[in-house]
Order: structure tokens, then C-alpha cells, then sequence
């Protein structure tokens, strides 16, 4: 997260972090549909190396759709923390 901080600044002609969050968000969420597909594909495939090469894609895009959205990633974690807890209060109920 940080290096996609800091590159927010950057020239878009010399960053592709700074072009991606400088550019209209239906770019980002393009290219982020593009690398979910390709997510499949390599699951499909069956080649673990490739799954991790495009899960790592996925992620740095979900992370820079993050940033461009000014939402932090421990944001993320908190909600799924809560769903966690909601999960295990449900099932003593």
C-alpha cells in the first residue's frame, strides 16, 4: 500500500499506479474485471504458479481501486473481522 501511495504523485506518463488513479474509474474497474477473468482462467488451467501470478494481479489492482476510493486497507480487514465475529455470534444463537 505504501508504494502505491507514494507513486499517486508520480507523473501518469512515467507511473502506471499514477495513471491507473488518475484515470476515470472505469478504467480501473475494467482492467480489475480483466484480471478477476484471468483469475478463473488459471484456476481453470491448473497451473499453481499461474493462479498466484494472477491473484497477485488481482490483488494490486483491488488495492489501487482502494487507494483511488480512499478506503484503507485495515478498513477491509476490520469489516471482515466483524463478519467473523457476526458469523460466530449467529451460530450460538
Amino acid at each position: 500500500m505504501a508504494v502505491i501511495e507514494k507513486r499517486a504523485d508520480s507523473n501518469p506518463s512515467d507511473s502506471y499506479v499514477a495513471k491507473l488513479l488518475h484515470a476515470p474509474n472505469d478504467q480501473v474497474l475494467k482492467k480489475i474485471g480483466e484480471e478477476a477473468t484471468e483469475v478463473l482462467l488459471a484456476v481453470k488451467g491448473g497451473d499453481k504458479n499461474e493462479v498466484i501470478h494472477e491473484v497477485a494481479d488481482l490483488f494490486f489492482h483491488l488495492l489501487v481501486m482502494l487507494e483511488k476510493e480512499q478506503i484503507k486497507f485495515v478498513e477491509i480487514l476490520d469489516e471482515l473481522q466483524d463478519r467473523q465475529i457476526r458469523s460466530k455470534s449467529d451460530v450460538k444463537k
